[in-house]
């Protein structure tokens, strides 16, 4: 599971445009966060306000089940056959 996080870690810092708070700039100080706010394997790592970099207070964990919900639903709302698009939330 770390080595998961670990690429995650790692695609997030290379994001190209999107800071990167100096206390996440390596991986330990972002991992403790992480795992302190509930994070496990197959979560969403997403940015709260778009305009802004990754931080503690820019950031939050979309657990795998919910982030699926939220797909189902907002497939259900534009009313799209799931078998036609991936709609994937950042």
């Amino acid at each position: 599971m770390v080595k998961t996080l670990k690429n995650v870690y790692d695609t997030m810092c290379r994001r190209p445009n999107i800071d990167v708070c100096n206390s996440w700039k390596s991986f330990e100080p972002f991992q403790k966060w992480v795992y302190a706010n509930g994070y496990e394997a197959g979560a969403r790592i997403v940015r709260i306000d778009k305009a802004k970099g990754f931080s503690p207070t820019n950031t939050k964990i979309i657990k795998l089940k919910y982030a699926n919900n939220m797909n189902h639903q907002l497939r259900k709302l534009i009313g799209v056959d799931p078998k036609c698009i991936k709609i994937k939330i950042l």
